[in-house]
C-alpha cells in the first residue's frame, strides 16, 4: 500500500510514528513537508531517520496559508493508495482533498482541533464535508476525539488516536542516561537539599501566560521554577523576575536540543504548563521521564494522562500498527 503523508514540518512528536509506519508490512510511505523546518523550534536538532521527508518546494504564501505548486498538478497524488493530509488551513491541504475526491483516493484527515474560531453555517458544512468523506480522522487525544464526535457527529470507530506520539522505549532510554545529570543540573540552579523543582518547556508566547505561572511560584516556599524556551514574552518575564528579586528561585534556559531536553526534564520533581493551547506533548514526555504532573492551565493533553499508566495510543510503535490496520480496512481507491 502506497501512502503519502503531508505534514507541515518535521517534528519529534511525529518522527517516531513515521519511522514505525514505514516498517509495517505492505506499507510504502512517502512523507512530504510544507515547510523546510519549524521556524519556532530551530534549536531542536532532530536526528534524521527514515523515511526522510521531502520538501514540497516552490509555493505561494497567502497570509498564513501555503499553496505549493506541486499540488497544482492533478496527477501528483494519483499514484498513491491513501493520502494523509494535515488539517485544512493551508491551500495545499485543500487541493489534496480535491484531487483525492477527483481520483477516488481515500484520505485521512489529521488535526489537533479541540474548538473552532469560525462557526458560521457555510464554514460548518464545508468542514463537515471534508471530515465525513475522510477514510478516518487522526487526532492526538481524547479531547480532540470528543470535539469531532459532539460537534460533527463523527462516529467513534472512525477516529484514531495518536497523531502526536513518541517511542516510549526510546524516550525512556534517553531519560535513563539523562538521569545521571540530575544532581548536576539542580546544583547549577543553586538548589539546596530538600528544595523542589518544577519545569515548564514551551516557547514564550502570550497565550501560555508564563508570567501568571511565575507569580504563582513566587509564593511557594522551597520551590524552584525552570522555564525553558524562547519567544516574544521572555523579556517581560525576565524583567518581572529581576525587579521582584526572584532570580534565586525562578530560572530561565534557552530552547534546547530535543535529546538534551529529555535529560533536563529528569532533574524536575514536577512538570507544569500554564495558559491555554490545543495540545502539548510535553506532559507526556515528562511522564516518560518519571516526572509527576503538577500545575496546569487549559491543556487538553492532561486528560490523556490522568490514569496511573500511560496509554498505548500515545506510543508511536503501537500507533503505527493501528494506523496500518485502519488503512488496510479502507476500501481501495477507485481511479476514474
Amino acid at each position: 500500500m502506497k501512502i503519502a503523508f503531508l505534514q507541515i514540518h518535521e517534528a519529534p512528536y511525529r518522527d517516531d510514528f513515521l519511522y514505525y509506519l514505514n516498517r509495517q508490512d505492505g506499507v510504502e510511505l512517502s512523507v512530504f513537508s510544507y515547510k523546510k523546518s519549524d521556524e519556532y523550534h530551530t534549536y531542536w536538532g532532530l536526528e534524521q531517520q527514515e523515511p526522510v521527508a521531502k520538501w514540497l518546494g516552490r509555493h505561494l504564501r497567502l497570509g498564513s496559508s501555503l499553496l505549493h505548486f506541486k499540488l497544482l498538478n492533478p496527477f501528483f497524488l494519483r499514484r498513491f493508495d491513501m493520502v494523509a493530509v494535515t488539517a485544512h488551513s493551508n491551500m495545499t491541504s485543500l487541493l489534496a482533498y480535491l484531487w483525492c475526491w477527483v481520483w477516488g483516493v481515500p484520505y485521512v484527515y489529521m488535526a489537533d482541533t479541540v474548538t473552532e474560531r469560525i462557526r458560521c453555517r457555510p464554514a460548518y458544512h464545508f468542514k463537515a464535508a471534508i471530515y465525513k468523506k475522510a477514510a478516518f480522522i487522526f487526532v492526538p487525544g481524547v479531547v480532540s476525539r470528543q470535539f469531532f464526535i459532539e460537534r460533527y457527529g463523527i462516529v467513534d470507530k472512525k477516529i484514531l488516536l495518536g497523531y502526536y506520539s513518541f517511542s516510549y522505549s526510546k524516550i525512556r532510554g534517553w531519560a535513563e542516561v539523562g538521569r545521571e545529570e540530575r544532581e548536576a543540573i539542580r546544583s547549577k540552579l543553586g538548589m539546596a537539599e530538600g528544595e523542589r523543582l518544577a519545569i515548564m518547556a514551551a516557547n514564550f508566547l502570550s497565550f501560555r501566560d508564563h508570567l501568571g505561572l511565575i507569580k504563582v511560584f513566587a509564593k511557594r516556599e522551597e520551590w524552584h521554577l525552570l522555564l525553558i524556551g524562547e519567544g516574544p514574552t521572555l523579556i517581560k518575564c525576565k524583567r518581572y523576575v529581576e525587579v521582584n528579586g526572584l532570580s534565586d528561585y525562578i530560572h530561565f534556559m534557552k530552547g534546547q536540543k530535543f535529546k538534551t531536553l529529555i535529560a533536563i526534564l529528569t532533574a524536575g520533581d514536577e512538570y507544569v504548563h500554564s495558559g491555554k493551547e490545543p495540545f502539548s506533548t510535553m506532559p507526556l514526555l515528562a511522564r516518560l521521564c518519571g516526572v509527576k504532573l503538577g500545575e496546569h492551565g487549559d491543556i487538553p493533553s492532561w486528560k490523556d494522562l490522568e490514569s496511573g499508566s500511560l496509554p498505548g495510543y500515545l506510543d508511536a510503535e503501537e500507533v503505527a500498527r493501528r494506523f496500518a490496520v485502519a488503512a488496510r480496512m479502507v476500501e481501495p481507491k477507485n481511479v476514474n
